[in-house]
């Protein structure tokens, strides 16, 4: 823009001419190499349109020193003093510069500022190595011969190339644009200042690396000329001879390379270009040795008094002759006169400006300047007090989306009104307000400007006197939140307790959190979601986002939305916005119910049973006591979330190790279990009581056992037929003899003697009520043992299939057979080397059923059935895991690494679309309730 460029020119430290042409005195020769002293320099950099450059890389030729540019087009490098130092400037997608800084030898600090032109379009040439040209703006030209290039490894370039040429019409550009010094040296002649009539930079790339003509070849070049007359007057014809001048980029000084000749090309603007030869490329430019005048400048200050040596910036402007609207910068000390070299013959106007405390002076003077004459100039400079602007809003770094114009608001110090204060985006003029005073407010409309930082700056103008504000930066965000991971992963299974984290790759605005996170279960079999009370915080980034349930999850589908939420500029979240899954099956219920009594005398454990209404009863020792014997009956509280005792003691002597919990067809519960005997202490009665409300009673008179006790009557070892009759499997100690029990009428009926050398026997009871009974047959050697099943028909035992496994001895291991039955269906399951196994039954075999390989049940494992699906559970060191055979195939009920302990004894029942089990451990000696709803 033209404010901007206006700066550029007006900070100019050379002086030119014919835009580059020209400029102060001669220079004095490059001095001897720089002295360790540096000083601070602010280069600023911005493009031909006035916008500031942001990363353009700044680089002191001497020293290597660089920087990059920031978004205000400034970047600060240590620039050594007392003499000229080449600083470059390059930025992809731009033509390189190359400017000359002085520096005295006490300068501790310098400003530099410069214009980059942008690369025109690369113009492709095919098979270079065949030769070929090119053209481009203006009438820019490049031809070349058959294997003209080679890569900086001097390897010949063949294949495609990209031609970069852009000329800088001189006519038109401001000074801060052209490359180099406005200076040259031809062979025999001093350095001395130069004019030109236009340049251009040529660079031959390929594959973004540039190329230069091989040793001994040469190309034609045709660059456009941009003025129509010569600096001495003269119209430029076809035919006349120019001298044809090359960058030097380590002096910043032009060199004469021969002679070009003018000829006709309709593309330049003046209707003619220079065609030369040349042998290497960089910046070319068409230039002639300048004539001057000299301007003796004198700067007064008009009703104004003005401390000595107050500096002023002094800047002379060609009115009419060739050459560009600025061509002379430097400064001057107000009150004194300054020599001024400038273009001659030539009118020129010279405009000064200073600042006297709080007021800005300015004025200027036009004077005709002639060849090799001397002119003085005097500048009477008014001095008006000029307000400066500040933007107090928005806030520096505040955010937008661009859904609706930013306010920016400016204020101005004083009373004083300007003609007129201009607000800047990015250095490009958006509003221009008029002599109004004192609000100046704009709704910024920030859709068109792109995402990221945008740079605001306000400008306060009276009579062509300026101040700027410092900047402000807004930052442009329309880009949405994303939520990059989810834990647990979408599906897993949850429950209380269990934190749900969402990360996200921003940060999000806390006070959007409240409403626009929610956490909700639709309970199965339902449509209709249901707000959950949960804690819901982010971390100390405002990134991570985690929600803790703060109430037991109804069985169902969890759901956590955040489509509510937004990032510091207001953008909602973008996909995914919500993420769901499932309750958990399983939850922990009431209190530890028992202590078990691992190694002891009583070994009595725990046994569980659920009622029609879904409540649970138990079995159990008495919870938190030592005394050992006592078989207490209690029931689950879900208001209290604990267990309640129904029978303190249900049993009249010590029991031992044989337990059973079983509720009938009329909601009758019974439990079996084995107890000292009246008359001897060493012999055991096999015990059948069932819960009348409070109280237990006799279901039918104990059966004294044979041996000194009974072993195994837990572990789901009664069932009750649909007469409501039950059927208690036990071992007794003589012989390990598997014994079967059905209550008759009063009467607990021994139905057979199984088998004897067996032992963990299971029951389960076909439609009809006849029995089934699994068991480890022993066999032959020391803990050789079978996986048999038996069917029982009026005493009479009968095999089902072969036996479904063995071990020859204790080097393996087989335990823990367990039978259910799947409609009509038997099956069979049974732990073999710490893996389950399981099998079912034809009709007249025992048929293999595929099961995952890591369902391990090496400590405990029990089956049951819901509906007609066959369920087990097992157990190990490390975990406690839950399977249902569910249409066709295993699917998973529960998995807790967590809450498992050295699982060794598990009882599961199950009732409806419910199961509970009870789970202990000999090392924590205690036992676990849980529950599970399967949908």
């Amino acid at each position: 823009m033209a404010l901007i460029r206006s700066l550029f020119a007006l900070l100019a430290l050379l002086l030119v001419a014919a835009c580059g042409g020209g400029g102060g005195s001669v220079s004095p020769p490059v001095g001897p190499p720089p002295t360790a002293a540096t000083a601070d320099v602010t280069v600023t950099v911005a493009d031909t349109l006035g916008q500031f450059v942001n990363g353009a890389a700044v680089q002191v030729t001497s020293t290597g020193a660089s920087a990059s540019t920031n978004t205000s087009g400034q970047a600060v490098v240590k620039v050594p003093v007392g003499g000229e130092e080449v600083v470059t400037v390059t930025k992809t997608g731009f033509a390189e510069q190359v400017r000359v800084i002085t520096l005295s030898a006490s300068a501790t600090r310098g400003t530099l500022s410069t214009l980059l032109v942008a690369r025109e379009p690369a113009q492709p040439i095919a098979a270079i190595e065949n030769g070929g040209s090119a053209n481009g703006k203006h009438g820019v030209k490049v031809t070349f011969p058959a294997g003209a290039l080679v890569n900086a490894n001097g390897q010949a370039a063949s294949g495609a190339i990209d031609m970069l040429m852009t000329p800088l019409d001189t006519s038109i550009s401001d000074v801060g644009a052209f490359p180099g010094l406005f200076e040259g040296t031809a062979p025999g002649t001093a350095r001395a200042p130069i004019v030109s009539l236009g340049t251009s930079e040529l660079v031959p790339q390929q594959n973004g690396q540039k190329l230069q003509l091989a040793n001994g070849k040469s190309a034609t070049i045709e660059l456009p000329i941009y003025a129509t007359t010569l600096f001495d007057g003269t119209p430029v014809k076809v035919g006349d001879s120019v001298p044809l001048w090359s960058l030097n980029t380590s002096t910043g000084v032009w060199q004469q390379e021969g002679q070009g000749t003018v000829i006709a090309q309709p593309a330049s603007p003046s209707g003619f270009a220079l065609r030369a030869t040349v042998t290497h490329f960089s910046w070319w430019n068409t230039d002639q040795f300048a004539t001057r005048a000299t301007a003796n400048v004198t700067i007064n200050a008009v009703g104004t008094t003005v401390p000595a040596n107050t500096p002023a910036t002094l800047e002379a402007q060609l009115v009419s002759g060739t050459g560009p609207t600025s061509v002379a910068s430097t400064n001057a000390i107000v009150g004194s006169t300054q020599a001024v070299t400038v273009p001659a013959p030539s009118t020129m106007k010279f405009s000064a400006r200073f600042d006297v405390g709080n007021q800005s002076c300015a004025g200027s003077a036009t004077a005709t300047m002639t060849a090799g004459g001397t002119t003085s100039v005097t500048i009477q400079a008014g001095c008006v007090q000029v307000p400066t602007p500040t933007i107090v809003r928005p806030a520096n770094q505040a955010l937008t989306n661009s859904s609706a114009p930013t306010r920016v608001q400016v204020v101005l110090d004083g009373n004083i009104v300007p003609d007129n204060v201009e607000l800047f985006a990015n250095g490009t003029l958006v509003k221009t307000f008029g002599r109004q005073f004192p609000l100046y407010v704009h709704q910024l409309d920030t859709v068109a400007l792109p995402e990221g930082s945008v740079t605001l700056q306000a400008r306060a103008t009276l009579i062509g006197i300026s101040r700027d504000s410092s900047t402000v930066e807004l930052l442009i965000d329309r880009t949405r939140p994303t939520a990059t991971q989810i834990d647990p992963p979408a599906g897993a299974l949850i429950g209380r307790g269990n934190p749900l984290t969402v990360t996200f790759d921003e940060t999000i605005d806390p006070i959007s959190v409240t409403s626009g996170v929610v956490l909700s279960v639709t309970p199965s079999g339902q449509n209709t979601p249901t707000a959950v009370p949960a804690d819901i915080r982010f971390d100390a980034t405002g990134t991570v986002l985690t929600v803790t349930p703060r109430a037991d999850l109804p069985l169902g589908t969890v759901g956590l939305s955040w489509g509510g939420v937004k990032d510091l500029a207001g953008n909602p979240a973008g996909n995914p916005v919500a993420a769901t899954w499932s309750v958990d099956q399983s939850v922990l219920v009431g209190p530890e119910l028992a202590h078990v009594q691992f190694p002891g005398p009583d070994n009595l454990g725990a046994a569980l049973a659920i009622r029609a209404d879904g409540s649970l009863l138990a079995a159990h020792r008495p919870i938190a006591t030592s005394t050992t014997g006592i078989l207490t009956l209690s029931r689950y509280d879900a208001t209290s979330d604990n267990w309640v005792i129904v029978v303190a003691t249900a049993n009249e002597r010590p029991a031992h190790h044989a337990l059973a919990l079983a509720v009938d067809g009329q909601d009758i519960p019974y439990v079996a279990f084995t107890q000292q005997t009246a008359a001897d202490p060493d012999t055991y009665e096999l015990v059948l009581k069932r819960l009348n409300g409070t109280t237990v009673e006799l279901a039918a008179p104990a059966v004294t056992l044979s041996g000194q006790r009974a072993l195994d009557i837990s572990q789901g070892s009664m069932a009750i037929d649909a007469t409501n009759r039950p059927v208690v499997t036990l071992i007794d100690a003589n012989g390990g003899n598997v014994r079967l029990f059905r209550l008759e009428q009063g009467t607990l009926v021994s139905l057979t003697n199984v088998t004897t050398l067996a032992g963990d026997p299971h029951v389960v009871l076909q439609a009809d009520g006849t029995p089934l009974v699994t068991f480890l047959q022993g066999f032959g050697g020391s803990n050789a043992a079978a996986v048999r099943v038996v069917r029982v028909v009026n005493g009479v035992v009968q095999q089902l299939g072969t036996d479904l496994d063995s071990v020859p001895n204790a080097t393996q291991g087989i335990s823990h057979p367990r039978i259910v039955m799947s409609g009509t269906e038997p099956w069979a399951f049974w732990v073999k080397n710490g893996l389950v196994k399981a099998a079912r039954f034809d009709g007249t075999n025992w048929i293999a059923q595929p099961f995952p390989a890591d369902v391990i049940g090496g400590f405990g494992f029990d089956a049951a059935v819901l509906g007609s699906d066959p369920i087990i559970v097992a157990g190990d060191e490390a975990r406690l895991k839950v399977l249902r055979f569910h249409n066709g195939a295993w699917e998973p009920g529960f998995d807790a690494t967590a809450r498992a302990d050295h699982q060794d004894a598990i009882n599961l029942v199950t009732r409806g679309t419910s199961a509970a089990m009870i789970s202990s451990s000999i090392f924590r000696k205690a036992a676990d309730v849980q529950r599970l709803v399967f949908q």
